[in-house]
């Protein structure tokens, strides 16, 4: 049963809260039961329409909230063109018949947006509902348009959005992710969306990081503390990354010990980085491989750490130094053009485990049964020295980096011949 909600004035704000209760189902009755390609946010609705559709489906749309009693206001409607403005970023079908959409941010909206940002810096001061406009804003400005870049970056305006009391002054965490979201609109690319599959299979990849506390001979943990005072608790930790290629049936792979130099780049006083350092794995990965390897292409990626594999397919952590991490491997995923699906693996499944524990030889065993199944026994990996991109700001992932050096081996290892020889 439908019924008009009374009481919600214009402005109050609960009135698009409980209105957006109703735009759900609505639009996915549209979905199901008319067949229109169609979305929400909030009290307004975008559709996609055929241009041999001649509008049927936002004449179905429009139908169907007016049989509801909740009919659009003629005003708003946008005419069906080939390229639409919707919350300040434009769905372009120019390209469509060479198989792609291009999603590109309004000129207008981020230009405006460059202004009101400066401004704030300008006059050091944010207030929480200022914070709320800005944060809504940028959302849609940027990680609508280009797969998720930017997310996690607004941390400091949600706390300010929140936050108890009347505070406006800038604190450091809002003044450099202002700064952040400026460089990015002055050089945010548009996202091409390719409607028809390459063909080419994904990238298999699996990563993996250890962190084992070391401790002091009364059984405490081992303490660095730097020049400011800030405690880092010391532990051997390594990243590591495993990739196989289906197209060239090369595998690929990767390890570093981390130090004193990556940990300074997280929040201090924490017993462990397990966490952080699962989530750089990835980001590591699409720094350290070459971009003719990874541009345009989609991938399988396994990670054995729940907290690391839902930040990075989320695009946000609400913890610091993740969200740090998370946003460079975000920046470099959308300038490689890379579709990736992240999928939790058990650590004893986890083959990147073995060279982030020294255990190579392992790996390569392992590379010799599967190259029996693809390659008759024969098997290459190209070893690559790691790139730990810089995370130790909001602005740092902007800066270009280049990938590491590669040492060719090859297999099958001399045992396996030896018992094929036999």
């Amino acid at each position: 049963m439908y019924f008009a909600l009374r009481g919600f004035n214009f402005g109050l704000k609960s009135a698009p809260v409980h209105l957006a209760t109703l735009m759900r189902p609505l639009v996915h009755v549209a979905r199901v039961v008319l067949g229109v390609a169609c979305a929400d946010f909030y009290d307004d609705v975008v559709t996609v329409d055929l241009l041999c559709g001649k509008m049927s489906a936002q004449r179905a749309l429009s139908f169907l909230f007016q049989l509801c009693g909740f009919p659009f206001a003629p005003k708003k409607h946008e005419r069906l063109r080939g390229a639409n403005a919707f919350l300040g970023v434009v769905t372009d079908f120019a390209k469509i018949a060479c198989g792609y959409v291009i999603l590109r941010v309004k000129q207008k909206r981020r230009l405006k947006l460059i202004l009101e940002l400066s401004e704030v810096l300008k006059s050091g001061k944010l207030s929480p509902a200022h914070a709320a406009r800005l944060r809504g804003k940028l959302y849609f400005t940027t990680t609508t348009a280009f797969n998720g870049v930017g997310r996690a970056a607004l941390q400091a305006f949600t706390a300010r959005q929140y936050s108890k009391g009347r505070q406006t002054a800038l604190n450091d965490d809002l003044r450099v992710a202002i700064e952040f979201f400026i460089q990015l609109l002055h050089c945010l690319p548009p996202a091409n969306f390719h409607l028809v599959d390459d063909g080419l299979p994904p990238l298999y990849v699996w990563t993996d990081a250890m962190w084992e506390p070391l401790e002091t001979d009364t059984g405490g943990l081992v303490e660095a503390v730097d020049d400011d005072g800030n405690v880092f608790y010391i532990a051997k930790a390594c990243i590591a990354f495993t990739v196989f290629d289906p197209v060239t049936k090369v595998w690929h792979k990767s390890e570093k010990e981390i130090g004193i130099d990556v940990i300074r780049q997280m929040v201090p006083g924490k017993k462990t980085y397990i966490g952080q350092l699962e989530a750089l794995a990835p980001t590591a990965l699409l720094h350290t491989m070459p971009d003719s390897i990874l541009k345009g292409r989609k991938a399988m990626m396994w990670v054995d750490n729940l907290a690391a594999k839902y930040g990075l397919q989320k695009g946000y952590s609400k913890v610091a130094d993740s969200g740090r991490i998370i946003n460079a491997f975000r920046l470099k995923q959308a300038a490689l053009g890379m579709r990736v699906w992240f999928e939790w693996i058990p650590s004893e499944q986890n083959i990147a485990d073995l060279p982030s524990r020294g255990k190579a030889s392992e790996l390569y065993r392992i590379f010799d049964a599967v190259s029996e199944e693809i390659s008759g026994g024969e098997w290459e990996c190209y070893e690559w020295d790691m790139v730990i991109p810089d995370f130790s700001s909001w602005t740092a992932p902007l800066a270009e980096l280049r990938g590491g050096k590669r040492r060719k081996h090859h297999g099958s290892r001399g045992a396996k011949r030896s018992k094929r020889r036999d």
